[in-house]
């Protein structure tokens, strides 16, 4: 993860990240990290035009209890 990180890093050095390795669910991991966040980025996959129109119960459980926004990052359509 820290290497697919690192070109990010490099490209906006004024971001802080995070990396929490944890045995707790993502959701809930999430959800905690979320009360010293200013902000949770989360990916949906939406692997098809259907499926994309739905949420993964990280992102809905995030967007009920996050104590920060939350952005739900979307691939772009083909």
């Amino acid at each position: 993860m820290e290497e697919q990180l690192a070109p990010w890093r490099a490209k906006y050095p004024a971001v802080p990240v995070r990396t929490v390795v944890t045995h707790e669910s993502a959701a809930f991991a999430l959800e905690q990290e979320s009360r010293r966040a200013r902000l949770v980025v989360v990916g949906n996959r939406g692997h098809s035009l259907l499926a994309g129109a739905f949420l993964g119960s990280t992102t809905v459980q995030l967007l009920h209890h996050a104590t920060c926004p939350v952005f739900v990052a979307r691939p772009r359509p083909a």
